[in-house]
């Protein structure tokens, strides 16, 4: 047992989060074929935006790089040897919801599947979690530029987030809103989606909610052909109501696929 830790510092700084230095706990956090370069210094797991922002003072106190994952699963890491990874599995205290239950403020390391739970027994919904993603945080759907199945009639999933909580690698706080009432700060949120942690952390969302729809309906369509199925879809554009989603599979779809790639999906792949 080592009498001197040469990271208390940062361990006594995060506080309610957890600081990983063990190469052994290190490795139970992450997955893959690893090399010695692979495997991050530190893996940080802060509980605040506070404890957060001490994790970015540190690694510029120390010159360390700032890496970023949700956590929910083991992490495939690629040349982070001596970085500081941070995992944002403990930004995720429950929903906290609008009087009106119309927005939602969601911390982004939840779980996308605790989230779906927590709706459904609020008799509410948000459009762009269906299907529900599994291993999935709030805030990797932004920072991957998760759609799930696009919806038709309500748009992407930007469509549906009020406003993106994030902090910058200099510690820096950020709002990003399209709330027409909040001019202080600027929508910015196409920036943040896809970004990868590029632009910093994010910290929480607001989600715009709608009560749950008590019944829905299913058609399925057979397609002999390509054609029949663009026909079908500028049809499905002209209908009212709007279907929320379509999903396409079977040989049609696959060919589809095929055109629209420049021919390179093999012609052994279905859909």
């Amino acid at each position: 047992m080592s009498l001197f830790d040469k990271h208390g510092k940062l361990r006594k700084a995060l506080g309610d989060g957890r600081l990983h230095s063990d190469r052994e706990e290190i490795l139970k956090l992450l997955s893959g074929r690893l090399t010695k370069e692979d495997i991050p210094a530190l893996i940080a797991e802060p509980a605040s935006a506070e404890e957060l922002r001490n994790v970015f003072m540190y690694a510029a106190e120390k010159e360390m790089k700032v890496a970023v994952a949700s956590g929910l699963q083991p992490v495939k890491v690629h040349g982070l040897g001596g970085q500081i990874l941070v995992l944002t599995s403990r930004f995720c205290k429950s929903p906290a919801f609008s009087e009106t239950a119309k927005i939602a403020r969601v911390d982004a390391g939840l779980p996308a599947e605790s989230l779906a739970i927590d709706l459904m027994r609020m008799g509410l919904r948000w459009h762009p979690l269906f299907p529900v993603p599994q291993h999935k945080s709030m805030g990797a759907l932004i920072a991957t530029a998760w759609e799930g199945f696009r919806n038709w009639s309500e748009g992407g999933l930007l469509a549906h987030v009020q406003a993106i909580d994030w902090m910058a690698y200099d510690g820096t706080l950020y709002r990003t809103s399209n709330n027409i009432g909040d001019a202080h700060h600027p929508d910015v949120s196409g920036f943040l989606f896809g970004s990868r942690g590029k632009l910093g952390i994010i910290l929480s969302v607001e989600l715009v909610l709608e009560t749950a729809p008590t019944q829905r309906t299913a058609i399925l369509l057979s397609m002999q052909s390509p054609k029949e199925a663009v026909e079908m879809m500028a049809q499905l554009r002209s209908v009212q109501p709007q279907p929320e989603t379509v999903v396409y599979y079977g040989e049609c779809a696959t060919e589809l696929l095929r055109q629209g790639n420049d021919e390179s999906i093999p012609g052994s792949v279905g859909v």
